[in-house]
């Protein structure tokens, strides 16, 4: 082992010219770095990676943002470098903007989004509000869009007016606002952009409305600890041709594809979700695609690939187990780090407003829904190993208030707040301090005539919600048999029985949680049977991959008659060399 010393002062000046235009440039750029750490000494400093990186990132925004000073851009640069990395931000923002004499920004005069699509005669292009940088909109999607409105007239384009009107159920807080400007900031100068946050801050939201404005298709890619590169960059498969006989086939992902592109301004945008749950080989790799253009990307069957131009999102959420410091250094070096801040209280009532008006849900409802998110949030919060209450929470309870209207609107927030909880105590404290338990709940199941439709009642006598869902095979239903089933569960499996009815009309996916032997197996192959459907189960832990759904893991129960013609020629072959 050799150890190497840090460069030196004067070794670190000789690095930096050959990156930075002028020796003025460094200047500028360490009173810059003075400046920031005389006011926040504790924050990490700038390394010469990093410095490279700020270099390298202005000349891309000289090119983009070229009515500004060069030393203008650098400043700005330095400032999205060095802000995305401190935490609090709200606290410390007007001393931030003072330092680099940021004069707009995303107040409450900006009431909008901080970016807007602009045209002419000759390109469209996305231009930010605040700093006017601009990203060019792939030319090639416009052509696209003519070619198939001539096919056909009576098409209308929809999306003529992006620039004028913006319709978008996001709502733009102070703190989305400064997501999207992240994500514009990190698109627009070609630089790889890694959010770190909590899970429901709204960055898959933001990400989402920032690829509808810039009309780029999104790649998601979810890491799991399970993912493998194979399950990132390229499959080798077995495939057999008409004669039987097998093949290796290597078909590279959408991933792969993304990552060879060569166009100027790729119609794409990749996001990976979930880094942190990254293998070290899926690291290795990930450390590889953050690379310069030009990288050369080895794939799983020995071959390569070389990094051409890409839009790159990463999401990182940090748990005490993995933190920003365990990343490779090219991904943080070579990328835009922004560490998204959780919504303010007032945003999100101001959310949970805008969302409940949209969905044409009363004022009173709201203001319930509000106060029990809240409280929810909290005990959330202070109780241990529970998964966070977040703002998925209010697009769950909407979605199934407006696919079953008729149902009390108590059980919806039963399900969303009082069962989102794993740990008895903290069920028992929602249940204590929301007052949610409060509806009647006695529940029956019956058929129709002709077995074609299910009625689902909370209650068997007074007022009492009725649900009635499709039968798919009416012949598979035994009618005395499936009751007496449901009669013999305990109120509690029965209300998950109706969490999981509920589930499947308003088309969300469900998980249950509990010990084994809980019950959780014989409620959902009761449902099955109740609603006339065949189950398909999948035993998982922690080493099942993505070919599992797939099918490339499961084998065939038979075999095929040219198969079987194979393997008798064969035995018989065996039979005469044996004799048999």
């Amino acid at each position: 082992m050799i150890y190497v010393s840090k460069y030196l002062e004067e070794e670190e000046l000789k690095v930096l010219k050959d990156s930075a235009d002028d020796i003025k440039d460094i200047d500028f750029l360490n009173k810059l770095l003075d400046k920031y750490y005389s006011v926040f000494p504790d924050t990490n400093r700038m390394n010469l990676s990093q410095k490279i990186n700020c270099f390298k990132i202005t000349k891309e925004v000289d090119k983009i943002r070229n009515n500004y000073s060069h030393h203008d851009n650098l400043k700005y640069v330095t400032y999205y470098l060095l802000k995305g990395l401190n935490e609090k931000r709200e606290e410390k923002i007007k001393v931030i903007n003072n330092i680099f004499d940021i004069k707009k920004y995303y107040d409450d005069k900006l009431k909008n989004s901080p970016i807007e699509v602009v045209k002419n005669s000759k390109e469209s292009f996305v231009k930010s509000r605040l700093n006017d940088l601009i990203m060019n909109i792939n030319p090639q999607i416009k052509k696209e869009k003519k070619a198939k409105k001539e096919d056909n007239e009576e098409e209308r384009e929809n999306n003529d007016d992006e620039g004028k009107k913006e319709k978008s159920s996001l709502v733009f807080t102070h703190k989305i606002k400064e997501i999207i400007d992240a994500i514009h900031f990190g698109l627009s100068s070609k630089t790889p952009l890694i959010l770190e946050g909590d899970y429901g801050q709204g960055k898959i939201s933001a990400i989402e409305y920032y690829a509808k404005m810039a009309k780029l298709e999104l790649v998601q890619v979810h890491i799991s600890k399970s993912t493998k590169v194979d399950d990132l960059l390229s499959k080798t498969t077995f495939k057999k041709n008409e004669k039987g006989n097998f093949s290796l086939v290597n078909s590279k992902t959408p991933l792969c594809h993304a990552i060879e592109c060569v166009d100027n301004f790729p119609n794409k945008l990749v996001v990976l979700e979930g880094i942190n749950n990254a293998t070290p080989a899926v690291l290795e790799i990930l450390n590889s695609i953050y690379g310069k253009k030009g990288t050369n990307i080895l794939l799983p069957n020995g071959s390569k690939i070389v990094k051409g131009n890409m839009n790159l999102i990463s999401i990182f959420n940090p748990s005490d187990d993995f933190t920003r410091e365990k990343l490779p250094g090219n991904l943080l070096n070579n990328s835009l780090y922004y560490i998204v801040e959780d919504p303010s209280k007032n945003d999100i009532k101001k959310i949970i407003l805008y969302l409940f008006k949209e969905a044409d849900l009363d004022n009173k409802e709201q203001e319930d829904f509000s106060k029990n998110f809240l409280e929810a949030q909290k005990i959330a919060k202070e109780g241990v190993g529970e998964f966070p209450i977040t703002l998925h929470e209010v697009r769950k309870y909407i979605a199934f208030r407006k696919a079953i209207p008729k149902l009390d609107k108590t059980i919806f927030m039963t399900f969303i707040f009082n069962y989102h909880f794993s740990q008895k105590e903290n069920i028992y404290k929602a249940q204590k301090e929301l007052k949610l338990d409060t509806f009647l709940f006695n529940p029956i199941i019956n058929y129709n005539g002709d077995k074609k439709y299910l009625t689902f009642k909370s209650a068997k006598k007074g007022k009492s919600n009725q649900i009635k869902i499709e039968i798919k095979n009416p012949d598979k239903i035994v009618t005395k048999k499936l009751i007496n089933k449901f009669n013999s569960m305990t109120l509690t499996e029965k209300l998950c029985f109706l969490f999981l009815i509920c589930c499947v009309i308003a088309k969300k996916t469900p998980i249950i949680q509990g010990m084994t032997a809980s019950g959780k197996s014989f409620i959902i192959k009761l449902l099955a049977e109740v609603l006339g459907q065949d189950l398909s189960i999948y035993q998982l832990n922690a080493n099942s991959g993505l070919s599992i759904f797939t099918g490339q893991s499961i084998m065939k129960e038979e075999f095929d008659d040219k198969e079987k013609e194979k393997l008798k020629k064969i035995l018989k072959l065996l039979k005469i060399y044996y004799g048999v």
